[in-house]
């Protein structure tokens, strides 16, 4: 889904889907998706019994790589209503109806320090 595409579905949506976001600690301490639920991609398989099969889910992290790997597992174990944003964070913040917290340095999602210098 394109950036655009995901506000609109937020915005509409009666009960708006479960917002993944399976990036890192580190990188969601210097952004995140307010609204998503934070569960790493190496926790997903502890937090199935949490997650609703029934329930449409948005899956996001940095560059789409993770999340498209999480939506696959999830589909593969009964999940049929995974969706998955294959766009930066970064570039999902910049759309209506969504909110992000910025580090205070301005790097984004993904960046490390080390990137920057």
């Amino acid at each position: 889904m394109r950036p655009a595409e995901v506000a609109e579905w937020l915005a509409a949506d009666s009960e708006p889907p479960l917002m993944i976001d399976v990036r890192e600690p580190w990188e969601l301490a210097i952004c995140r998706i307010e609204g998503s639920l934070s569960v790493p991609m190496g926790q997903i398989p502890a937090a199935l019994s949490k997650l609703d099969p029934n329930r449409d889910i948005l899956v996001i992290c940095h560059h789409g790589i993770r999340s498209y790997q999480v939506a696959r597992f999830l589909e593969q174990r009964g999940f049929p209503r995974v969706c998955v944003s294959l766009i930066l964070v970064r570039k999902l913040a910049q759309t209506p109806m969504v909110t992000l917290s910025v580090h205070t340095d301005g790097r984004h999602a993904g960046m490390r320090k080390e990137d920057t210098e």
